[in-house]
């Protein structure tokens, strides 16, 4: 099947160098070349076969090369990518170690906060405590002593009537005292003028005697007891 190359045909109607040295002076490159000899119909010399060979063997290799290339760039471009990914993954991992740093710096500050709010609740419970029980203590003694007050002043309403009770009881007691000491030698001066009345016998039995002068004996026996009784009368009044 006759193409372009067989233009250059040389003068025994076949391709050899020559042939493929005035293509390529036409402007047609190597792999054109190689890809238009087999299909011209010419016969083609054991070198320009070579040529052709190495031609297309270093077009495979060119485009094995090119392929290469290509899959490196492919690589490359997908290697590029994981590494923003990995850039990306280990960005946000920072982000989240520091996150978890700030949040266990944070915690170990809420456990000392809270560690120091303990301590005080249970100073400000103990001094609760404490504070309670004394004024407990207190509250009993002031009742206690309001109803030692209460039972006092009971006591004292029911034995004397002014607030001076103490002062009345000591003057009233003393008065007393001088009274029962003065009733005492009262008795004691009647009793002792009662014996001296009775120690004198003159005046009695002058009295009866005078007595003895007029009236009847019952008149005279009572003139005599008159006597005598307002004699003894006169005496202890």
């Amino acid at each position: 099947m006759a193409n372009w190359f067989t233009q250059f045909a040389g003068e025994a109607g076949g391709s050899g160098m020559s042939s493929y040295g005035r293509a390529l002076d036409a402007g047609y490159t190597p792999e054109q070349i190689a890809a238009a000899v087999p299909n011209s119909g010419l016969s083609v010399g054991w070198r320009l076969r070579d040529t052709i060979s190495t031609i297309n063997a270093g077009s495979q290799a060119s485009a094995a090369a090119a392929q290469a290339q290509s899959q490196a760039a492919n690589y490359e471009s997908q290697l590029s990518s994981y590494k923003s990914q990995l850039d990306d993954y280990s960005r946000r991992f920072s982000d989240v170690n520091n996150q978890y740093q700030t949040a266990l710096s944070g915690k170990a500050k809420a456990e000392g906060i809270a560690t120091e709010w303990e301590g005080k609740w249970n100073t400000s419970q103990s001094d609760y405590e404490e504070a309670k029980k004394l004024a407990d203590s207190y509250r009993e003694e002031a009742i206690s002593r309001q109803l030692s007050g209460l039972q006092s002043g009971r006591t004292t309403q029911g034995t004397q009537a002014t607030p001076f009770s103490g002062l009345a009881g000591g003057a009233s007691a003393i008065s007393k005292a001088a009274s029962d000491k003065e009733s005492a030698l009262a008795i004691e001066n009647k009793i002792s003028a009662e014996d001296s009345v009775l120690s004198r016998k003159g005046p009695v039995v002058e009295m009866m005697n005078a007595g003895r002068g007029s009236g009847t004996g019952s008149e005279q026996a009572t003139r005599s007891l008159a006597g005598g009784t307002r004699h003894y009368a006169s005496r202890f009044s």
